[in-house]
């Protein structure tokens, strides 16, 4: 008799793989293929049900966006699910001089992860188990 297995869904903080890719050079591993990854750790046990990319657009440097676009562009042609937030500017003012600059930060990726998780879970879309039982 054939056990039913496990479904499992990835949830990833694109800038942080992304980024962490980038900061670990000698990996050379920026063209990652993230459903490759995937398929290659789990258990004969599981199934993979789908793997959420979690991202938002940079919009305010033309060279990185054009990476950007690259590279999301490269995911689209895997079967993952990229879900966007926004990327916002920030006025920061210097207390001493007056000076003004803007900073531009990612918002919503961690709310949508948290949102996605709960939805998922509420639709039985997943095998929900601790982390340990994953190492």
């Amino acid at each position: 008799m054939e056990q039913k297995k496990e479904r499992v869904i990835v949830y990833v903080d694109g800038f942080n793989l992304y980024f962490g890719m980038k900061d670990a050079e000698f990996l050379n591993c920026r063209w990652l293929n993230i459903e490759k990854l995937v398929q290659n750790y789990l258990k004969y046990s599981q199934e993979l049900v789908e793997i959420k990319y979690f991202t938002s657009r940079i919009t305010n440097h033309p060279e990185k966006q054009k990476r950007q676009t690259t590279y999301l562009e490269a995911i689209e042609t895997t079967s993952v699910k990229i879900i966007y937030g926004l990327y916002k500017a920030k006025k920061i003012e210097c207390e001493n001089c007056g000076h003004t600059w803007h900073v531009s930060n990612e918002k919503m990726t961690d709310v949508n992860i948290a949102t996605h998780l709960i939805i998922d879970a509420f639709q039985d879309k997943y095998w929900l188990y601790e982390l340990s039982s994953l190492l």
